[in-house]
């Protein structure tokens, strides 16, 4: 995939993300998206009002991507000190691994999601000990020695 259609996707994510202010937005998008905002406003400064809900709702999420409350962006009402804001938020790295507001944002079109093979792995644990679970309470309904499963030792490697 080329980098324009890369920077385009991070872009539509953004936008189509308007309304959400859960999860965390990544350096990447923040920067994408301001970029692509300036460079729409100098176009067409009209345009800037449909984009000021999703940028709102973006500085929100990379807010959140570095640990930081919604109410740190009332720091954006104190003049000068909004501009040192911005650029903080633009430049510094968000949190690695979970933070108290979720798992950072993993971009399909960027790499490969890791995460999603961890959580397949973890609901196959649990359709297995499900499975063991019936299979012990079956064996004390009918009076038999309790079920025990061969031990499978299986390494995974998660590199997260």
């Amino acid at each position: 995939m080329n980098f324009l259609k890369k920077t385009l996707k991070y872009f539509k994510h953004s936008i189509s993300n308007f309304s959400n202010t859960t999860s965390r937005a990544s350096r990447k998008e923040f920067m994408i998206f301001y970029a692509i905002s300036i460079i729409i406003g100098l176009s067409f400064p009209l345009a800037l009002l449909f984009l000021l809900i999703p940028g709102f709702s973006l500085l929100i999420r990379r807010g959140k991507d570095l640990s930081l409350s919604s109410w740190s962006l009332l720091v954006f009402t104190i003049p000068i000190i909004n501009y040192a804001y911005f650029l903080f938020l633009l430049l510094a790295k968000g949190d690695k691994g979970q933070n108290e507001y979720g798992y950072p944002t993993e971009y399909i079109w960027d790499k490969p999601v890791k995460r999603k093979k961890a959580m397949n792995h973890i609901e196959e644990q649990n359709k297995t000990s499900t499975l063991d679970n019936l299979q012990s309470k079956a064996d004390i309904l009918l009076k038999k020695e309790p079920y025990k499963e061969k031990e499978k030792e299986k390494e995974i490697e998660f590199n997260f």
